[in-house]
């Protein structure tokens, strides 16, 4: 190849063919430039992603403690956004349903399930499959499912864990708002980091355990703010400020990563 580009003196004397192929040329160089400094280097392929406007509610707490008040409300703020909404019962919470839950084109899933973890401890998530150590045996010795014991039920149920998240979910998420509504959500961020790393664009949660009628409240509240137009900072701090205190516990909700302060529920992440 010549190198016209380089000499505009021999671009102006080359033969018409030459200067045709030099400008395509040109355009081509100039193209990927523009490419590469306003494309993925700069700007994640995720944060272009418009987050679908779809979402799932997974109630396996409804199996202890149902709430059609919240399940209603939940839905109908989303609905006014522009969302249509998948309900998912106690009976549907199973491990399969989690493992594909990806793939299934949600823009926000909110998980209003029990949850076990602390400081130190994977934070893990309850399905309303009840726990054998017969099953999922790959699952359990890989750490992928753990066995989770509910108070307020005679069975104990399995559970997963961020390593179920990164390993065992399929496909990505489409810039997806996290609810998760459990305790101690966020008492560490292995969760929330797990599902950032599967394509979320944020994960929210508690710092404490929660009592369900006061997650219940807090999240209402947050949606009302998202579907208002309002950041994830100003509606995570209203939420929380808006329900009655805790005494016992004075549990906070919070969101992960922080980066995500600005973020609105109906625009691209």
């Amino acid at each position: 190849m010549h190198f016209w580009l380089m000499d505009s003196m021999k671009l102006e004397h080359a033969p018409p063919g030459r200067r045709v192929y030099a400008l395509v040329c040109l355009v081509l160089v100039f193209g990927t430039l523009f490419y590469v400094i306003e494309g993925p280097f700069i700007r994640p392929i995720a944060n272009q992603q418009v987050r679908p406007a779809r979402a799932a509610i997974i109630d396996e707490l409804s199996g202890t403690i149902p709430n059609p008040v919240f399940v209603n409300d939940a839905a109908a703020q989303l609905v006014a956004a522009g969302f249509k909404v998948d309900y998912y019962g106690p009976n549907q919470v199973t491990v399969a349903l989690l493992a594909h839950l990806p793939l299934m084109g949600y823009g926000l899933v909110i998980f209003r399930d029990h949850s076990t973890g602390g400081t130190g401890d994977p934070v893990s998530i309850l399905t309303s499959e009840p726990y054998s150590a017969g099953e999922y045996r790959l699952e359990q010795l890989t750490g992928q499912l753990a066995r989770a014991i509910v108070s307020t039920s005679v069975a104990d149920y399995f559970a997963i864990t961020p390593e179920f998240v990164r390993v065992a979910m399929q496909g990505a998420f489409s810039s997806t708002i996290i609810l998760m509504m459990g305790c101690t959500g966020l008492a560490n961020s292995e969760m929330a980091t797990a599902f950032v790393a599967k394509g979320a664009a944020v994960y929210v949660s508690w710092e404490q355990v929660i009592y369900a009628w006061r997650t219940d409240l807090a999240i209402v509240s947050l949606l009302k703010s998202l579907v208002a137009g309002r950041t994830l900072d100003t509606a995570v701090t209203t939420a929380t400020n808006n329900i009655p205190p805790d005494p016992i516990y004075n549990s906070q909700l919070a969101y992960y990563p922080l980066t995500q302060a600005g973020l609105r529920l109906t625009e691209q992440s």
